[in-house]
């Protein structure tokens, strides 16, 4: 007898770049490591009409890398709404959504649903320990902007191990005990895929991908 019918996808995430202007200690996608060139928007057209063909209400995550990076990204969110995706996501560190409130009326013009926004904590030191940089004024602006032209906004914070959490604070001026201050660090957790080049045989490591 015929096995059951394999499931349609519910969500799909497109990288549309590899570049990022962050280096931070934790990526899940080893992002600014590599050259490759960014896929243009022929190309991302044939990946949209693949997914809307096998799954038509699937919805999308656009990310990288960092995709405000590029500046056509108004032209590919409206090339999927084009299509038919009725939900498109932005995953982003929100730098430019923080300094460019007009490309963020631009992505909401073009048909953005809501924004997937890197959030690791309430305190910059957090942030600095984290990502190597203090951004928590720009993350409250990227918000804010957002709010402006009606996005919605989900706060993504990355859980990691409190050893290499410990190691990070002893090798900058980041005092340790701003970790128990921020309660949000409970949902994505840094992990190391790059052992099983088969995808259905990865499985997590518990020490940070660099």
């Amino acid at each position: 007898m015929p096995g059951p019918p394999l499931s349609r996808p519910c969500t799909a995430l497109i990288e549309v770049t590899q570049r990022c202007d962050l280096r931070c200690n934790f990526c899940f996608a080893s992002a600014g490591t590599t050259t490759f060139p960014d896929p243009d928007l022929r190309q991302i057209e044939g990946w949209f009409r693949r997914l809307i063909s096998a799954s038509p209400s699937c919805n999308i995550q656009i990310s990288g890398g960092e995709p405000t990076l590029r500046d056509d990204l108004p032209d590919i969110i409206a090339l999927g709404r084009s299509l038919g995706f009725r939900f498109i996501q932005l995953n982003t560190h929100g730098l430019r959504l923080a300094r460019d409130p007009d490309y963020v009326r631009r992505l909401k013009d073009a048909g953005l649903s809501s924004v997937f926004l890197q959030f690791d904590g309430v305190d910059d030191e957090i942030m600095q320990t984290i990502r190597g940089v203090r951004q928590l004024e720009r993350k409250r602006a990227a918000i804010a902007h957002c709010a402006e032209a009606d996005l919605g906004v989900v706060l993504v914070p990355v859980l990691v191990p409190v050893s290499t959490l410990q190691a990070s604070a002893r090798s900058s001026t980041s005092p340790l005990n701003t970790f128990p201050r921020c309660a949000a660090f409970t949902f994505n957790r840094s992990l190391t895929w790059d052992a099983f080049p088969n995808p259905c045989q990865r499985r997590p490591h518990d020490h940070p991908r660099r």
